[in-house]
């Protein structure tokens, strides 16, 4: 969000140069595929001006390249010998099986008894679809972890987890949200560069919450959220003000 408040050009590319950094330095890889997954969605969206596909590109190329030399050598070893991709992968699988075998989700008590298995079941579809293009098992070690103890037991992203206790419920509410957002973004009468950023940002934190984050430990996603709201009902009200 600095990006969005600062209005000096030099400003922009430090600040992006240290935000880099510090995205490199923190190696998360669920972040890296997130930020690649975000970036290639906006620079099909601004190929129509030159300048922002430049710079979405030449950032894409940096974190391409950052993730193949660096990131994905350790995510493959993570994949056999670590569990948070198994998980998480495995999470995402079981939020499709419960909207077509649960349309109303699991439930937040019934859950604990329900979900064990259908986790199991996603593991072994995650397993084999990883296997058949890897030739590599996923550990399967925190997942019999959480089947056989219960504990910390849920998809470990924050959208997955929604689908998990309400099914449909939750998918539309997240689409809600995210299709209020986007809309607002649209609306508000500010630069091109400024929405660019606003639609990155967003876009980024629904990916996130797809495929890494829990929106119940990470306030902090819902502030730009919160901040496009305010901005497109501030501008409504002074319309709506100068109209009278």
């Amino acid at each position: 969000m600095s990006l969005y408040f600062s209005n000096n050009i030099f400003f922009r590319f430090i600040i992006l140069f240290f935000s880099l950094i510090v995205f490199t330095l923190i190696g998360s890889k669920g972040a890296f595929i997130t930020l690649i997954l975000t970036l290639t969605i906006v620079f099909v969206y601004v190929l129509r001006n030159v300048m922002y596909t430049f710079v979405v590109l030449m950032v894409f190329v940096v974190i391409v390249y950052i993730f193949v030399n660096y990131i994905l050598p350790s995510l493959l070893i993570d994949i056999e010998k670590f569990t948070s991709f198994s998980t998480r992968f495995s999470g995402i699988i079981s939020a499709f099986l419960i909207l077509s075998t649960y349309p109303f989700g699991l439930g937040y008590g019934s859950y604990i008894a329900l979900y064990p298995d259908i986790l199991h079941k996603s593991y072994e579809i995650a397993n084999s679809f990883i296997f058949s293009l890897f030739n590599i098992h996923l550990s399967n070690v925190e997942i019999l972890d959480i089947i056989t103890t219960g504990k910390y037991i849920g998809a470990k992203s924050g959208i997955p987890q929604s689908i998990v206790f309400t099914g449909w419920i939750g998918l539309i509410f997240w689409l809600m949200i995210f299709k209020n957002t986007k809309s607002y973004v649209n609306a508000l009468r500010m630069s091109q560069y400024q929405k660019l950023i606003l639609r990155l940002t967003t876009l980024f934190i629904f990916i996130q919450l797809l495929i890494g984050s829990e929106y119940t430990l990470l306030y902090v996603i819902w502030l730009p959220i919160a901040f496009v709201e305010v901005e497109y009902y501030k501008q409504n009200r002074r319309i709506g003000y100068n109209e009278i």
